[in-house]
């Protein structure tokens, strides 16, 4: 029982005695990998892809379709009334799928 213990024990002393023995091996290769990938990104060539969502501003009107002037009313309570219409909820969903966001 004693000997399988010691069959599974790991002598660093002996891991970095066979680390020193291919200390050129290791380094050519190491050497090699840095000159192969050097020159692919000399090559390589560059591209990058860039997209942006742009929406316009829209102007706040006082007059209007505020529940017939009862929107400064709420602003004042501090409730904020929905300016109407899909196309901010299309923008959000846009911009949720956007490189950033995602």
């Amino acid at each position: 029982m004693s000997e399988e213990l010691q069959d599974d024990e790991i002598d660093l002393r002996e891991l970095f005695a066979a680390l020193w023995d291919g200390k050129l091996l290791i380094f050519i290769v190491t050497c090699a990998v840095f000159l192969f990938s050097s020159a692919y990104l000399h090559v390589a060539e560059r591209s990058y892809t860039v997209s942006v969502t742009l929406r316009p501003t829209e102007e706040q009107s006082s007059a209007g379709g505020n529940l017939g002037g009862l929107g400064g009313l709420a602003s004042l309570a501090g409730v904020q009334l929905p300016s109407g219409g899909t196309t901010e909820f299309i923008t959000f969903q846009a911009m949720l799928k956007s490189q950033e966001v995602a």
